[in-house]
């Protein structure tokens, strides 16, 4: 069994971990897209278009199913890729807006996440059937993606932009807040800091993980052992000193990926 997973950087490393968590004993091949990050500034087009050349990589491995570990990807290319590869399950990364309303006391909550999730018609439609009696903040983070991508998650500059971005939020009299893009689990511990105690702070990767174990009907028992691959099309030793800082232990990255997709 295993299980591909694609990003446009590290950011899907948060999914990887919580499918680690939940499904000890699957395989794994990760695709960092890092030649063409980020996808939360490109059109819609530029965004499917990359999204496909990600499957086609992951396709040459044979997965079971499909992670698309990238918030702006799912609401913007989900549909074309699930058109484009008919012959394994494709699971997306759906903002936590159900369990956040279930959540809030104060019926004030915000989503965190790139302007292109924001604006995409997925995302808004989803939002809508949530919508009711509720107020539902939609906030842009400029240049959290960024600092991700820089190893900068727990830094002074990290810590302000988290701080000029919640503490608005936070006086609003927001309770909980959605992480709508995968690399914003790496910068938690700051938003939690930020909005104290009283507030809450969700992400997909669970849900991932649990609509994993049912579409592939994983069992505990059957475990075997794991296969990690990690592939990048962009700086390579970047990518894996990054990647091993945030899983917490070393990892080693199995191939280099041109930026068309092609194995290099």
């Amino acid at each position: 069994m295993r299980v591909g997973l694609f990003d446009s950087g590290v950011g899907g490393l948060s999914i990887l971990r919580d499918i680690w968590r939940l499904m000890p004993g699957a395989s794994t091949v990760y695709f960092a897209d890092t030649a063409n990050f980020p996808y939360g500034t490109k059109s819609e087009d530029e965004v499917r278009r990359c999204s496909l050349r990600a499957v086609d990589v992951l396709m040459k491995y044979h997965p079971s199913a499909m992670v698309v570990a990238c918030n702006t990807a799912s609401t913007i290319a989900l549909e074309a890729i699930r058109k484009y590869i008919t012959t394994v399950p494709i699971v997306g990364v759906v903002p936590a807006l159900k369990p956040a309303v279930a959540m809030t006391i104060t019926k004030n909550v915000a989503v965190l996440a790139t302007e292109r999730t924001l604006a995409s018609r997925a995302y808004q439609e989803l939002k809508k059937s949530f919508a009711d009696g509720m107020t539902i903040i939609d906030q842009p983070c400029p240049g959290w993606v960024e600092l991700v991508e820089n190893g900068q998650i727990d830094d002074a500059e990290a810590e302000q932009a988290v701080r000029d971005v919640v503490e608005p939020l936070a006086a609003a009299g927001v309770d909980v807040y959605v992480l709508g893009c995968t690399h914003y689990p790496w910068l938690r511990p700051l938003i939690e800091k930020c909005v104290g105690q009283k507030a809450s702070t969700l992400d997909s990767g669970e849900a991932v993980a649990k609509k994993l174990q049912r579409v592939l009907g994983y069992q505990t028992a059957n475990d075997t052992e794991r296969q990690e691959i990690y592939l990048t099309s962009g700086n390579a030793d970047g990518f894996q000193k990054l990647a091993s800082r945030l899983l917490g232990r070393d990892i080693v990255l199995t191939l280099y990926v041109k930026s068309r997709g092609e194995f290099g």
